[in-house]
Protein backbone atom coordinates (compact mmCIF):
# COMPACT_ATOMS: atom_id res chain seq x y z
CA UNK A 1 0.00 0.00 0.00
CA UNK A 2 0.94 3.27 -0.77
CA UNK A 3 2.35 5.14 2.48
CA UNK A 4 -0.30 7.46 4.15
CA UNK A 5 -3.06 5.63 2.20
CA UNK A 6 -5.48 5.43 5.41
CA UNK A 7 -7.29 2.34 5.65
CA UNK A 8 -10.49 3.63 6.94
CA UNK A 9 -10.80 6.16 3.90
CA UNK A 10 -10.33 3.36 1.97
CA UNK A 11 -12.65 1.29 3.59
CA UNK A 12 -15.01 4.13 3.24
CA UNK A 13 -14.34 4.43 -0.93
CA UNK A 14 -14.86 0.83 -1.23
CA UNK A 15 -18.57 0.74 0.39
CA UNK A 16 -19.43 4.11 -2.00
CA UNK A 17 -17.61 1.60 -4.75
CA UNK A 18 -20.07 -1.53 -3.77
CA UNK A 19 -22.93 0.97 -3.26
CA UNK A 20 -22.63 2.70 -6.81
CA UNK A 21 -22.37 -1.53 -7.82
CA UNK A 22 -25.47 -2.60 -6.07
CA UNK A 23 -27.13 0.46 -7.52
CA UNK A 24 -26.90 -0.21 -11.02
CA UNK A 25 -27.76 -3.45 -11.08
CA UNK A 26 -30.86 -2.64 -9.05
CA UNK A 27 -31.83 0.08 -11.84
CA UNK A 28 -31.64 -2.93 -14.18
CA UNK A 29 -34.32 -4.76 -12.28
CA UNK A 30 -36.47 -2.10 -11.02
CA UNK A 31 -38.53 -1.68 -13.96
CA UNK A 32 -39.11 -5.46 -14.47
CA UNK A 33 -42.51 -7.07 -13.48
CA UNK A 34 -41.88 -9.80 -10.78
CA UNK A 35 -38.21 -8.27 -9.43
CA UNK A 36 -38.73 -5.25 -9.31
CA UNK A 37 -38.90 -5.29 -5.78
CA UNK A 38 -35.65 -7.15 -5.99
CA UNK A 39 -34.26 -3.94 -7.65
CA UNK A 40 -35.62 -1.63 -5.47
CA UNK A 41 -33.96 -3.49 -2.70
CA UNK A 42 -30.75 -3.06 -4.24
CA UNK A 43 -31.03 0.34 -5.05
CA UNK A 44 -31.84 1.41 -1.36
CA UNK A 45 -28.86 -0.62 -0.37
CA UNK A 46 -26.43 0.58 -2.73
CA UNK A 47 -27.53 3.88 -1.64
CA UNK A 48 -26.79 3.21 2.37
CA UNK A 49 -23.44 2.04 1.22
CA UNK A 50 -22.97 5.28 -0.61
CA UNK A 51 -24.16 7.73 2.34
CA UNK A 52 -21.88 5.72 4.51
CA UNK A 53 -19.05 5.72 2.37
CA UNK A 54 -19.57 9.67 1.61
CA UNK A 55 -16.53 10.35 3.69
CA UNK A 56 -14.28 9.07 1.23
CA UNK A 57 -14.03 11.25 -1.91
CA UNK A 58 -14.02 14.92 -0.25
CA UNK A 59 -16.62 17.87 0.47
CA UNK A 60 -18.40 17.62 -2.49
CA UNK A 61 -19.50 13.85 -2.20
CA UNK A 62 -20.45 14.68 1.99
CA UNK A 63 -22.42 17.21 0.97
CA UNK A 64 -24.61 15.42 -2.29
CA UNK A 65 -24.48 11.96 -0.16
CA UNK A 66 -26.59 13.53 3.03
CA UNK A 67 -28.69 15.26 0.63
CA UNK A 68 -29.23 12.76 -1.60
CA UNK A 69 -29.96 10.04 0.92
CA UNK A 70 -32.30 12.99 3.17
CA UNK A 71 -34.62 12.93 0.11
CA UNK A 72 -34.59 9.22 -0.38
CA UNK A 73 -35.30 8.84 3.76
CA UNK A 74 -38.06 11.06 3.05
CA UNK A 75 -39.49 9.81 0.18
CA UNK A 76 -39.28 6.47 1.92
CA UNK A 77 -41.22 7.44 4.73
CA UNK A 78 -43.63 9.14 3.09
CA UNK A 79 -44.17 6.29 1.17
CA UNK A 80 -45.34 3.67 4.18
CA UNK A 81 -47.44 7.15 5.46
CA UNK A 82 -48.82 7.67 2.48
CA UNK A 83 -50.03 3.77 2.05
CA UNK A 84 -51.39 4.03 5.64
CA UNK A 85 -53.31 6.45 4.80
CA UNK A 86 -54.76 5.22 2.09
CA UNK A 87 -56.22 2.25 3.51
CA UNK A 88 -57.44 3.84 6.11
CA UNK A 89 -58.85 5.98 4.04
CA UNK A 90 -60.25 3.07 2.07
CA UNK A 91 -62.00 1.70 4.60
CA UNK A 92 -63.72 4.57 6.62
CA UNK A 93 -65.04 4.82 2.75
CA UNK A 94 -66.81 1.28 2.82
CA UNK A 95 -67.60 1.60 6.52
CA UNK A 96 -69.87 4.90 5.92
CA UNK A 97 -70.87 2.95 2.51
CA UNK A 98 -71.99 0.17 4.39
CA UNK A 99 -73.89 2.32 7.20
CA UNK A 100 -76.10 3.73 4.31
CA UNK A 101 -74.91 6.80 4.31
CA UNK A 102 -73.74 7.10 0.54
CA UNK A 103 -72.18 5.19 -2.10
CA UNK A 104 -68.90 4.74 -1.82
CA UNK A 105 -67.98 5.00 -5.79
CA UNK A 106 -66.99 8.87 -5.71
CA UNK A 107 -65.37 8.96 -2.51
CA UNK A 108 -63.26 5.89 -3.61
CA UNK A 109 -62.58 7.41 -6.65
CA UNK A 110 -61.25 11.02 -4.62
CA UNK A 111 -59.50 9.06 -2.03
CA UNK A 112 -57.50 7.26 -5.15
CA UNK A 113 -56.81 9.96 -7.13
CA UNK A 114 -55.35 11.52 -4.41
CA UNK A 115 -53.11 8.34 -3.51
CA UNK A 116 -51.99 8.47 -6.80
CA UNK A 117 -50.92 11.97 -6.44
CA UNK A 118 -49.52 11.51 -3.52
CA UNK A 119 -46.98 8.62 -5.20
CA UNK A 120 -46.09 10.79 -7.74
CA UNK A 121 -44.83 13.47 -5.04
CA UNK A 122 -43.29 10.96 -3.35
CA UNK A 123 -41.19 9.45 -6.35
CA UNK A 124 -39.98 12.94 -7.72
CA UNK A 125 -38.61 13.44 -4.09
CA UNK A 126 -37.06 9.89 -4.33
CA UNK A 127 -35.87 10.37 -7.86
CA UNK A 128 -34.16 13.49 -6.99
CA UNK A 129 -32.58 11.68 -4.06
CA UNK A 130 -31.26 9.92 -6.96
CA UNK A 131 -30.02 11.98 -8.94
CA UNK A 132 -28.17 14.22 -5.76
CA UNK A 133 -26.78 11.39 -4.18
CA UNK A 134 -23.64 11.01 -6.55
CA UNK A 135 -23.72 14.32 -7.43
CA UNK A 136 -20.01 15.12 -6.32
CA UNK A 137 -18.72 12.31 -7.58
CA UNK A 138 -20.08 13.23 -11.21
CA UNK A 139 -18.40 14.64 -13.90
CA UNK A 140 -19.88 17.59 -16.06
CA UNK A 141 -21.63 14.78 -18.85
CA UNK A 142 -22.96 12.39 -15.72
CA UNK A 143 -24.61 15.22 -14.05
CA UNK A 144 -26.43 15.96 -17.02
CA UNK A 145 -27.25 12.46 -17.45
CA UNK A 146 -28.47 12.56 -14.10
CA UNK A 147 -30.92 15.11 -14.48
CA UNK A 148 -31.72 13.78 -17.84
CA UNK A 149 -32.73 10.70 -15.67
CA UNK A 150 -34.65 12.49 -13.08
CA UNK A 151 -36.74 14.62 -16.18
CA UNK A 152 -37.49 11.09 -17.65
CA UNK A 153 -38.70 9.53 -14.15
CA UNK A 154 -41.18 12.99 -13.11
CA UNK A 155 -42.71 12.52 -16.71
CA UNK A 156 -43.28 8.79 -16.63
CA UNK A 157 -44.56 9.10 -13.26
CA UNK A 158 -47.44 11.51 -14.73
CA UNK A 159 -47.84 9.56 -17.71
CA UNK A 160 -48.54 6.34 -16.21
CA UNK A 161 -51.13 8.35 -13.81
CA UNK A 162 -52.88 9.68 -16.28
CA UNK A 163 -52.86 6.63 -17.89
CA UNK A 164 -53.72 4.39 -14.78
CA UNK A 165 -56.14 6.24 -13.27
CA UNK A 166 -59.11 5.89 -15.34
CA UNK A 167 -58.17 2.67 -15.76
CA UNK A 168 -58.27 1.86 -11.62
CA UNK A 169 -60.81 3.94 -11.55
CA UNK A 170 -62.89 1.71 -13.30
CA UNK A 171 -61.72 -1.76 -11.76
CA UNK A 172 -62.94 -0.50 -8.10
CA UNK A 173 -66.81 0.78 -9.75
CA UNK A 174 -66.92 -2.40 -11.07
CA UNK A 175 -66.13 -4.18 -8.22
CA UNK A 176 -68.65 -2.25 -6.20
CA UNK A 177 -71.11 -2.56 -8.38
CA UNK A 178 -70.55 -6.41 -8.65
CA UNK A 179 -68.39 -7.80 -5.66
CA UNK A 180 -68.37 -11.26 -7.38
CA UNK A 181 -67.08 -10.35 -10.51
CA UNK A 182 -62.91 -9.84 -11.26
CA UNK A 183 -62.37 -6.73 -13.92
CA UNK A 184 -58.70 -6.76 -11.61
CA UNK A 185 -57.29 -9.36 -13.86
CA UNK A 186 -56.92 -7.76 -17.09
CA UNK A 187 -56.04 -5.13 -15.12
CA UNK A 188 -52.91 -6.99 -13.90
CA UNK A 189 -51.79 -7.88 -17.68
CA UNK A 190 -51.75 -4.16 -18.02
CA UNK A 191 -50.11 -2.53 -15.23
CA UNK A 192 -46.95 -5.21 -16.49
CA UNK A 193 -46.88 -2.94 -19.50
CA UNK A 194 -47.36 0.24 -17.91
CA UNK A 195 -44.01 -0.61 -15.42
CA UNK A 196 -42.02 -1.76 -18.69
CA UNK A 197 -41.87 2.25 -19.95
CA UNK A 198 -40.57 2.80 -16.43
CA UNK A 199 -37.60 1.32 -17.92
CA UNK A 200 -36.85 4.47 -19.41
CA UNK A 201 -35.55 6.47 -16.38
CA UNK A 202 -34.35 3.21 -14.66
CA UNK A 203 -32.00 2.62 -17.45
CA UNK A 204 -30.81 6.57 -17.37
CA UNK A 205 -29.97 6.06 -13.93
CA UNK A 206 -28.54 2.63 -14.35
CA UNK A 207 -26.22 4.10 -17.26
CA UNK A 208 -25.73 7.13 -14.88
CA UNK A 209 -24.79 5.25 -11.95
CA UNK A 210 -22.02 3.66 -13.99
CA UNK A 211 -20.45 6.30 -15.39
CA UNK A 212 -20.49 7.65 -11.76
CA UNK A 213 -19.12 4.66 -10.22
CA UNK A 214 -16.14 4.45 -12.46
CA UNK A 215 -15.41 7.96 -11.87
CA UNK A 216 -14.81 7.06 -7.72
CA UNK A 217 -13.03 4.08 -8.87
CA UNK A 218 -10.54 6.52 -10.56
CA UNK A 219 -10.48 8.87 -7.57
CA UNK A 220 -9.57 5.44 -5.47
CA UNK A 221 -6.76 5.01 -7.53
CA UNK A 222 -5.45 8.90 -8.15
CA UNK A 223 -5.81 8.81 -3.95
CA UNK A 224 -3.36 5.71 -3.66
CA UNK A 225 -1.36 6.58 -6.15
CA UNK A 226 -0.95 9.97 -4.38
CA UNK A 227 -0.47 9.09 -1.59
CA UNK A 228 -3.78 9.77 0.70
CA UNK A 229 -4.89 13.04 -0.97
CA UNK A 230 -8.88 13.30 -1.32
CA UNK A 231 -10.45 15.18 -4.17
CA UNK A 232 -11.52 18.85 -2.90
Amino acid sequence: MVPHAEPQVLAWQGRTITGLLLMVIGFLLDWLPYISDLGGLLILIGAVLVFLGRHGFGEAQVTSAARGMALIVISFVATIGLAVWFVAALVGQFVQSTAGQYSAGPGVDAVLQAFLYGIVAVGVLGALGYAVLGWGLADRPTRNLLLVAFVAQVAVSVLLVVLLLPVITSVINQTIANPSSNPASGFQNQLYVYELVDGIPAGLFAWAYLRVRRSAIALSEGYRAQGGTLPG
